[in-house]
């Protein structure tokens, strides 16, 4: 029979007997009834765990849905840079601080934020703030500066570039085309968008070129510096029945033109050969001058070929003017001396000419006077007489 406060299926009754797994169970092993009671609770632990954590993660989720991932726009006025984006970042947003020049606002104060002050608006969202930079002011812009520079620097101002064709003017220093002056002038405090008017350069004022006709190159060349201006290098050369050759007949541009100072004038040179003075030379000195001069000498006379001979005269005749096209000269070579004209001379006058021509000098006055005038000669033009023959002249008074 089962001791006393045994159930009839083995059991001991609650409250009664010993331990189950010490009265009943075999040594080392749980009883199966209890080891499934406490699978039982264990299970329903980790189910109260699940159900509290799907519990919080969708309470969280709604929250978050409805109020957490939203934030408002904090205020901003009399932050600073700084302190607006520290307001900002601490409201969960993100900060974009911006300068702009205006009108009312004053230099630091905050002119706007998009979205506004107030606005809820999404965690981690970029909000815009303008801050004014205050009224704009002409910026320093130097003279020289290219036009393109000046456009950016006052755009960036917020002011607007004029243009005053009809102001622009001359100026030794700055280059064409570059700015010379602002109107407005640099510092001047406007509104925005404000025009500012620009004044360009336009590069040295011109000068006239002088007139150089009839100078040495080296002359010319000098009077072309002293008036503002520079020979362009190598002449240019052309024939002038008046100027002599090397001299300067004319420039490009011309004498009187308007140039720019500091530009090239090209220097017009005479290429006109001079007929050099061979009277009283030796035949082979003559023609060797007539020839380094440019010319093609001919002889003509008693004396051509004859070195003992000399050059009494030339056609065209000494010192004329002469095409180098047309570079023929014909020289009288002659063993006896043509006498020149002396009549209507002075004495001093017909002695110098007598004695190039290597003749001697006899004067016929009532008183030794050198200005007397030549009223006769003896022989007369034309004559030939040998070398150093005398020649008489009367003279009055």
């Amino acid at each position: 029979q089962p001791p006393m406060g045994t159930p009839p299926h083995g059991r001991p009754a609650p409250g009664h007997g010993p331990p189950v797994a010490a009265a009943h169970a075999p040594h080392g092993q749980l009883d199966p009834y209890l080891a499934e009671r406490s699978r039982d609770r264990r299970v329903f632990l980790i189910w109260v765990v699940v159900v509290l954590l799907l519990t919080g993660i969708v309470g969280y989720g709604a929250w978050h849905l409805a109020v957490g991932r939203w934030t408002e726009v904090p205020a901003l006025e009399n932050l600073d840079r700084g302190g607006i984006e520290l307001a900002l970042r601490e409201a969960g947003l993100d900060a974009e601080v911006v300068d702009d020049h205006h009108d009312v606002v004053p230099a630091g104060s905050v002119v706007s934020a998009d979205p506004a002050v107030g606005a809820r608006v999404l965690r981690g969202r970029e909000v815009t703030v303008v801050l004014s930079q205050g009224r704009p002011r002409v910026p320093d812009i130097k003279p020289g500066t290219p036009l393109n520079a000046a456009t950016s620097d006052l755009e960036n101002a917020d002011l607007t570039l004029r243009r005053d064709e009809s102001a622009d003017a001359h100026d030794d220093a700055v280059p064409e085309g570059a700015v010379l002056r602002l109107a407005p002038p640099p510092g001047t405090e406007l509104t925005v968008g404000a025009p500012v008017t620009v004044v360009l350069s336009k590069g040295p004022a011109p000068v006239k070129v002088p007139d150089v006709r009839g100078r040495t190159v080296d002359e010319a060349v000098a009077a072309l510096q002293q008036a503002g201006l520079k020979s362009s290098g190598e002449p240019t050369r052309r024939f002038d029945p008046e100027i002599p050759g090397g001299r300067v007949i004319g420039t490009d541009p011309a004498a009187g033109k308007e140039s720019r100072r500091g530009s090239a004038v090209t220097l017009v040179v005479s290429s006109a050969l001079v007929v050099p003075d061979v009277l009283g030379k030796p035949r082979a000195e003559a023609l060797q001058l007539l020839r380094e001069a440019g010319f093609d000498p001919v002889e003509a006379g008693d004396g051509a070929g004859n070195d003992q001979a000399r050059a009494w005269g030339t056609d065209p005749a000494i010192g004329a003017i002469v095409d180098p096209a047309n570079n023929r000269v014909t020289v009288e070579i002659s063993t006896t001396v043509p006498v020149p004209s002396v009549m209507g001379k002075s004495v001093a006058e017909a002695r110098q000419l007598l004695g190039r021509y290597g003749l001697a000098v006899q004067v016929s006055q009532l008183v030794p006077n050198e200005s007397s005038v030549v009223i006769g000669q003896n022989p007369g033009a034309g004559g030939r007489v040998p070398p150093g023959s005398p020649v008489q002249l009367t003279a009055f008074p």
